[in-house]
């Protein structure tokens, strides 16, 4: 039960700053009222990483952080956080063993 929990805790801390940058750009478009588009898709660049991510792990059965990580040419932790929104959403696996933590499809 404390996973599902950490879970759902992390997706709504994810929400609270998709929300903060929302609102942060809106501030910025009025106060220089500059011709920036007012609606963003902001679930884009993650989609674009979660459908290469689901991608390397079809075709590697399994894969570590680290891994992920260079494919995407991002930090470890932004592919952690890549593959942790993929958990919520229930399309991968996380398996711990000694150190190593391994990702599969579900």
């Amino acid at each position: 039960m404390a996973p599902i929990l950490a879970g759902v805790f992390r997706g709504l801390i994810y929400s609270k700053l998709i929300s903060f940058y929302q609102h942060l750009y809106i501030s910025i478009h009025s106060i220089f009222h500059t011709n920036l588009p007012l609606k963003i898709n902001w679930n884009t660049t993650m989609n674009i990483h979660n459908k290469k991510i689901i991608e390397l792990i079809r075709k590697e059965r399994v894969v570590t952080s680290s891994e992920v990580a260079g494919h995407l040419k991002v930090s470890w932790n932004t592919a952690e956080k890549y593959l942790l929104e993929l958990i919520i959403e229930g399309k991968i696996e996380r398996i711990k063993k000694a150190g190593v933590t391994l990702w599969l499809l579900k």
